[in-house]
């Protein structure tokens, strides 16, 4: 921190003070240092405070200064203002009783001669009171800083500084942007002179590309930007039209360029396609803006012209609709396979069903034949022979031997069981209640299970295929309680429910893995096991459950239609 040469330096205590009110600063800041590396130490940042008033203002001030790690000049004497600013500053600091007219006249001339591209930043600290606000907002539009900051007393150091590095970093941006584009101070040059090189430079420097045509469409001004996009040095656009320099464009231009010209409107966000000389045989694309311009009398006399490339956006979103389309396509081939084969699943589910009912008639006609052969048959034939040996032995005097008696008595057994099973000798007309006492009275004397029987209201009795297939289902599943449950009792529930016929077999015996015993029952050639009867019950429009018991046990139960008749 320096101070002006008018002033007298500090003393060796107020520099001892001000160290230690630095480093209590810096034990307990909450903002700490947050200055770049290259911005530290740069003389064209320093800070010109202007302090003139209270000691209190020295008490926050000085210590922040120091701490901050930026150059600082202070001035006690306002009169050396504006010599300090000359020197190079990146933030006037100052407070609001140096905002004098004589203060404000001279800092407002200082900024009135300062290049477009600088706005020093000024930070005015006030007493607070909002009475001295609108003479102070009118003074600090009188200086013409367009970048200024008001700050009230009493402040927190940590205020100040965040203040500080915001300004000072928004000054060295400034000097950025004046290096990249070149806007060197120019002092010997008027305002006007000063002014037309910025634009020239600005014009000449922007990302984008920019032309004025004259009414012939002929190139007045160019920036390098546009010439590069054209593929043509910007001294062989000057003069010439645009169907002579850009043939590739001038058939999608020219009649919209003309009607700027005749109307005098503007033609914005105006997409061009084509090839230039820049790059032969590519197809480029711009987005350009038109603007008619007009001397002092109001008339066109010609076009200023901004063009932004976007030929890769243009071709990303082609891209993407070419994505969009062909996955459009491949959903729509999809939906049509996915539809095909849904309609061949279909159709092979209905042949499935068909198969299966028409193999469920087939078994129970082939039952019913070998039950009518061996009705009519076999048994006819043991019981003449039986009938024989006894008259024949009568006639003799004699008697058949026991043991060819018993095997006779047997065989008719065995074959009257087997005809008895493979078609119960029930009424075609039976109901379904009158079915079920049969297979009660079946089981218990061929297996000794005896049946709970549960049979609801059934509002309509099954057909022939349907009650013939629960008949079926319902020995077997009960054969499976005997083999597998080891009980000699279980439950069989009948009854009709939301439009299904639902017969049920359940037991309170050990229980069984339905996954296996479905696998075991599948090995069995020829077999009636789960796997058949789920495959029926589904042909029939139904389905077979199996689940464990929550007191123990198994239960199965078969749903098909209520209004199966077939």
């Amino acid at each position: 921190m320096t101070e002006s040469s008018d002033n007298p330096p500090p003393s060796a205590a107020d520099a001892e003070k001000r160290a230690a009110l630095a480093a209590n600063l810096a034990e307990g800041a909450i903002v700490p240092p947050l200055v770049q590396p290259d911005l530290a130490g740069r003389d064209d940042l320093a800070i010109v405070a202007c302090l003139t008033g209270a000691s209190d203002d020295d008490a926050i001030f000085l210590p922040a200064l120091d701490y901050c790690q930026i150059p600082s000049r202070i001035v006690r004497e306002t009169g050396d203002l504006t010599a300090q600013l000359e020197d190079g500053a990146g933030l006037l600091l100052i407070g609001d009783e140096a905002v004098t007219d004589d203060v404000v006249g001279r800092l407002a001339d200082w900024y009135g001669t300062q290049p477009l591209w600088s706005a020093l930043p000024l930070v005015v600290v006030t007493g607070g009171d909002t009475g001295t606000l609108p003479a102070l907002a009118s003074a600090v539009q009188r200086i013409g800083a367009s970048h200024h900051t008001v700050l009230p007393r009493p402040m927190r150091p940590e205020t100040l500084l965040a203040v500080i590095y915001v300004a000072v970093r928004s000054r060295a941006l400034q000097y950025s942007l004046r290096d990249r584009l070149g806007l060197l101070d120019a002092p010997d040059a008027s305002p006007a002179e000063a002014l037309a090189e910025e634009l020239r430079t600005i014009y000449e420097t922007a990302p984008i590309g920019l032309c004025l045509l004259d009414r012939d469409k002929r190139y007045v001004r160019i920036n390098q930007r546009m010439a590069d996009m054209n593929g043509v040095p910007v001294a062989r656009h000057l003069g010439r039209r645009v169907d002579h320099v850009v043939p590739g464009l001038a058939q999608s231009v020219n009649l919209d360029m003309q009607r700027v010209l005749d109307t005098g409107e503007p033609a914005l966000d105006r997409e061009v396609v084509g090839e230039t000389p820049a790059r032969d045989g590519v197809e480029r694309a711009w987005v350009e803006q038109w603007y008619p311009l007009r001397d002092h009398h109001g008339d066109v006399t010609g076009i200023n012209v901004i063009a932004q490339e976007v030929t890769e956006q243009r071709q990303a979103r082609e891209a993407l609709r070419r994505a969009h389309a062909r996955e459009k396509q491949i959903n729509a081939e999809l939906e049509m396979l996915v539809a095909r084969r849904t309609g061949m699943l279909e159709q092979q589910a209905v042949e499935l069903k068909r198969l299966t009912l028409a193999l469920s008639r087939a078994e129970h006609e082939e039952r019913k034949r070998l039950s009518e052969v061996l009705h009519g048959g076999l048994q006819q034939n043991l019981l003449a022979t039986r009938i024989q040996l006894q008259d024949w032995a009568e006639q003799r005097g004699t008697t058949v031997p026991t043991t060819a008696m018993r095997l006779l008595d047997d065989a008719l057994n065995l074959a009257r069981t087997l005809s008895y099973e493979l078609s119960p000798p029930l009424h075609p007309n039976a109901s379904l209640r009158e079915e079920l006492d049969w297979v009660s009275q079946w089981s218990r004397e061929h297996h000794g299970l005896t049946l709970e029987l549960d049979i609801g209201a059934i509002g309509t009795e099954p057909g022939e295929t349907p009650r013939l297939f629960l008949m079926q289902s319902l020995r077997e599943l009960l054969v499976n309680v005997v083999k597998h449950a080891g009980v000699r009792e279980a439950r069989v529930r009948a009854r009709e429910e939301a439009g299904q016929l639902v017969v049920s077999v359940s037991d309170r015996g050990s229980g069984f893995d339905p996954a296996v015993l479905e696998q075991l029952e599948s090995r069995e050639v020829g077999g009636f096991g789960l796997r058949t009867i789920r495959g029926r019950a589904l042909a029939l429009g139904g389905e077979l459950k199996v689940c464990r018991r929550g007191g123990g046990g198994m239960e199965v139960s078969i749903r098909i239609p209520a209004n199966k008749t077939d």
